[in-house]
């Protein structure tokens, strides 16, 4: 009995050595995921521009299902888990590929003991403070100015040295 990669039901579209199904199952791509790549793929060898419409129709229902996913679960997972607003964001870049924006929070928080974030991170419209940062140090009290997303972890670092404990405070 021939093996499923050597027979093809109608057509003769998949005949790659690595085909489709085996690359969809090798890197676990769900059913949405997998219909966008096997209609880009194929398009030229089957149905064309149509195969491409296809394949923006479920690149348009994976948003769909992301984001209401992203916005049930997530929150869900925030308040189940009592996650901060820094812990929040962290989470959400995560899970929506955006690992810089992650690494930076994350190295920002063990530099100031993890309870130390900062107080607001300004990502509005205004070019003065769009990527900037207000801090408190959980260890002293001292208030920071704006901080620039560049500057964040040398300034905290540099207070690190200098930084003397309230007394009855975590430091």
């Amino acid at each position: 009995m021939p093996k499923a990669n050597e027979t093809q039901v109608a057509g003769d579209h998949y005949k790659s050595e690595y085909q489709h199904w085996d690359f969809v199952h090798d890197i676990g791509l769900n059913y949405l995921e997998a219909q966008v790549v096997k209609y880009v793929t194929r398009w030229r060898s089957k149905n064309g521009v149509q195969d491409l419409e296809k394949a923006l129709h479920f690149v348009a229902k994976l948003q769909e299902e992301k984001t209401k996913a992203l916005e049930i679960t997530l929150e869900e997972y925030q308040k189940s888990n009592g996650l901060d607003a820094s812990e929040f964001c962290i989470v959400h870049a995560i899970i929506s590929g955006s690992l810089r924006y992650a690494k930076e929070h994350l190295e920002a928080m063990i530099l100031v003991n993890y309870s130390d974030v900062p107080d607001k991170h300004y990502t509005n419209q205004d070019p003065d403070l769009k990527d900037t940062y207000t801090w408190t140090c959980g260890k002293c009290g001292k208030k920071s100015g704006m901080v620039h997303k560049d500057e964040w972890q040398s300034v905290i670092a540099e207070h690190k040295k200098v930084c003397v404990p309230v007394p009855g405070s975590k430091g």
